[in-house]
């Protein structure tokens, strides 16, 4: 039997069987059918008017509850209700002990909305004022679990008042009471933007970023996993941290040796690139390519995942990191990972997705130095492999969307697709009669690709039966805007290939579609529709006149003053395309010459790798020196030469 315990304010316990609070090491379970017999008495135990008594029988219940046959014979015996009463104790080395039980209780699926039901949580918020360091660590722990995916507790807990009592052990001496409140705020945070908000108020960004700031491993990575469950999808949050610099701090996570370390900031990291491809781009340029590359090459799977989320975000519409990352060597990683046998499957997806990324850029123009590199590679026989063997639809059709980005605007490439892989059209149309509504949009859009400014591919898809409308129609006229600008741009591409309707038509269908959703009032939709408009504006003759008609220059022109960059740059790609056109050119002459400030918001906000024409732009230089009629431009002259020179 164990000897005399001194806990906290030195009160002397003799206990029977006793473990350490911290780092214990739990007892076997009881074996047979006597251990699971004795619960009932110990928990009989557990009523007794004697402290000492009840210390005993906490003492043996902690050390065997993480056994889930003693977690079932606990509630069968009713002591889940006892254990809470108990946490009202005066005694702490009972509350710690009880508050250990339950947090073995529940981790056992119902269990924590029945601790809830029972006024588990106003205790263990309660407990938070205590002294003691055990005690605090074990009542924060029980919360952590009780929260663990249950938004009600997380709610109940905020209610109590308990966000500021963590928070608050943030910023304490003691290291695992830090790594406690850290983990506690993970789970009590986790998928719940109004607690995400609440605890952010607390100031607990700035503790994150202070612990994450001391070069002591084991509460940087706590505070690594807070940060990723109080960012995720938060983007006032992952302001606060990226304003903070907390992403220096746990970029040099990546360095650390252990690899279980070097997930956590990867993992963290991407949550703090947010749902934005400008937030996406920046936090891969600050991770850098020799990082990213290394991610890929991991064993690990998570890094894996990030890294080709990272590597996606990075060479999306960008010759020069496409090509930087070709120099690197980087292909060979993304073709290794394709090849190996065993990785998961929305891995695999996500590096299939970003060897077609390198190989297209804004409008769709194809990158032919990346497009000769992933084939010297060797990157199509596996990608053919995936395709024609059983293998997951959504694996297929992103196989065959990524083949068509290698050969867009390529003849070469195409030829030695079709004639030395084996590949063929039929692959993708099949996947047109798929069941999964997302995999047949996609699959339109490979489809779409394929045709994309190529005769010769729109005769090759008639030959083998062409497509018929009644496939676009559902996307036509989803509620999902998302839905109907893609299915918009592809009937517009495959407008020769769609057996029932007349070209002119299908094309004018498509075009006003996509220029009504520039209206939405969703942002990414107005991207989304500007991106596609873009494509199409150099494609076949009249599509550009067609765009123009519908007064899209109009709409665009007032997109660019939106808050929003991502809108401003997706308006400001699209009109410098339609200026190729000179019925839109006039537009945008006219818009510019009224409102001088308009110029300089399209020229600020063309992406690199986007066109304009010269033509255009020699017009405006001509009028601003020669002076305008327009009152509007003469008053701004000087910003419009500031802003050329």
């Amino acid at each position: 039997m164990g000897g005399p315990v001194v806990f906290g304010s030195g009160t002397l316990l003799l206990l029977g069987t006793h473990a350490p609070l911290i780092g214990h090491k739990p007892m076997p379970p009881p074996t047979g059918t006597t251990g699971e017999r004795s619960i009932p008495c110990l928990t009989q135990l557990l009523q007794s008017q004697q402290v000492t008594v009840q210390c005993l029988a906490s003492g043996v219940l902690s050390n065997i509850s993480h056994n889930v046959p003693v977690v079932m014979a606990l509630k069968q015996a009713e002591a889940i209700p006892i254990l809470i009463a108990l946490l009202h104790s005066q005694h702490p080395e009972l509350q710690s002990r009880c508050s250990v039980i339950l947090c073995d209780i529940a981790q056992v699926d119902g269990n924590p909305a029945l601790i809830a039901q029972m006024d588990g949580l106003r205790p263990l918020v309660n407990m938070l004022n205590g002294e003691f360091e055990d005690l605090l660590i074990n009542a924060m722990n029980c919360i952590k679990v009780l929260c663990t995916q249950n938004p009600s507790n997380q709610n109940s807990i905020k209610d109590l008042g308990g966000i500021p009592l963590i928070v608050d052990f943030l910023t304490a001496t003691s290291d695992d009471l830090i790594a406690a409140s850290s983990a506690a705020i993970a789970e009590l945070a986790r998928g719940n933007k109004l607690i995400q908000d609440a605890v952010a108020k607390e100031n607990a960004v700035t503790s994150l970023i202070n612990i994450l700031r001391v070069k002591k491993l084991k509460i940087q990575v706590k505070a690594a996993i807070a940060v990723e469950a109080l960012a995720d999808r938060n983007a006032a949050v992952q302001k606060e941290f990226l304003d903070g610099s907390a992403s220096k701090y746990i970029s040099k996570l990546l360095k650390v040796f252990q690899l279980e370390v070097r997930e956590q900031a990867s993992t963290t990291l991407w949550v703090l690139a947010g749902q934005t491809w400008k937030q996406q781009k920046a936090m891969s340029e600050h991770i850098g390519l020799h990082f990213i590359i290394d991610m890929l090459l991991s064993p690990s799977d998570t890094m894996q995942y990030v890294g080709a989320q990272m590597l996606t975000a990075l060479c999306k519409d960008s010759r020069r990191h496409q090509g930087e990352f070709c120099e690197g060597n980087g292909i060979d990683s993304l073709v290794r990972l394709v090849r190996t046998a065993h990785i998961a499957e929305r891995t695999l997806l996500r590096v299939i997705a970003a060897l077609g990324t390198m190989c297209i850029g804004i409008a769709l123009t194809n990158n032919p130095a990346a497009q000769e590199k992933l084939v010297e590679e060797q990157a199509l026989p596996p990608l053919i492999h995936l395709l024609k063997t059983p293998t997951s639809p959504r694996i297929k059709v992103e196989v065959v969307c990524t083949l068509a980005c290698i050969v867009l605007g390529n003849p070469p490439l195409q030829c030695h697709l079709y004639e030395h892989d084996g590949f063929t059209l039929t692959d993708v149309i099949d996947l047109l009669s798929s069941p999964d509504k997302d995999i047949r949009l996609r699959a339109g859009y490979a489809l779409a690709l394929f045709a994309y400014n190529n005769t010769v591919q729109q005769f090759h898809i008639l030959e083998i039966g062409g497509v018929e409308l009644s496939i676009y129609e559902p996307f036509l006229n989803s509620e999902t805007e998302a839905d109907r600008a893609i299915s918009a741009f592809q009937i517009v591409v495959l407008a020769r290939i769609i057996l029932d309707v007349d070209q002119v038509s299908l094309s004018s269908r498509g075009v006003t579609i996509l220029s009504d959703l520039l209206h939405s009032e969703d942002p990414a939709t107005v991207v989304l529709a500007g991106e596609l408009l873009t494509s199409l504006a150099h494609t076949r003759a009249g599509i550009l006149e067609a765009i123009t008609a519908l007064g899209t220059v109009e709409c665009l022109c007032d997109h660019l003053n939106s808050e929003i960059e991502e809108v401003r740059v997706a308006s400001a790609n699209a009109l410098g395309y339609l200026t190729f056109s000179s019925h839109a050119y006039r537009h945008v002459l006219l818009r510019c010459r009224n409102e001088p400030k308009l110029y300089n918001l399209l020229i600020n906000n063309l992406s690199r790798d986007a066109k304009i024409s010269r033509e255009f732009t020699e017009e405006i230089q001509i009028q601003i020196h020669k002076g305008l009629p327009s009152a509007s431009l003469a008053l701004n002259e000087e910003s419009f030469i500031n802003t050329s020179s």
